[in-house]
């Protein structure tokens, strides 16, 4: 057998043994293309996110020596500008405090409330921080004002 016959068998085989399809080009393998999605700044996410600090690190997860019972929340809500208990009072205080935790010129003021009309721990811990960490009053804080 001559060695073009031979050639050209061997062709054939190939193109019958690969299905008759034609091969692409490269390694077979295709990269996935990767999301480059940028990184969140700071103050865009760890300091509005999470859980509000429990600055007197008690138990309970808030002062309970500043909030021993419901009757003292109250009077707090009202230093702070706000109606306790009144529901819609308390959703008032939590979007305030979601709005100062976003300003990052106020950096004691930390994470997020849920604003469900529970002045639950979390709500307690921020009452502490918007009473006891700012310096002025919290409706300065909330009227986008800079710290003293």
């Amino acid at each position: 057998m001559d060695p073009l016959t031979l050639g050209v068998g061997l062709v054939a085989l190939l193109g019958i043994l690969g299905g008759g399809k034609k091969k692409k080009k490269g390694s077979g393998f295709e990269e996935k293309k990767q999301e480059v999605k940028p990184k969140p700044k700071p103050d865009d996410h760890a300091k509005n996110s999470g859980k509000v600090p429990n600055i007197t690190g008690d138990a309970a997860g808030y002062n309970t020596t500043m909030f021993p019972d419901s009757e003292t929340r109250d009077e707090w809500g009202q230093v702070l500008g706000y109606t306790f208990p009144d529901p819609e009072e308390i959703v008032n205080f939590q979007i305030d405090y979601n709005k100062v935790a976003r300003n990052p010129d106020w950096p004691t003021v930390r994470g997020k409330l849920a604003e469900d009309t529970i002045p639950g721990p979390q709500t307690l811990a921020a009452m502490e921080i918007a009473a006891t960490t700012l310096g002025v009053p919290f409706s300065y804080a909330v009227a986008g004002g800079p710290p003293p």
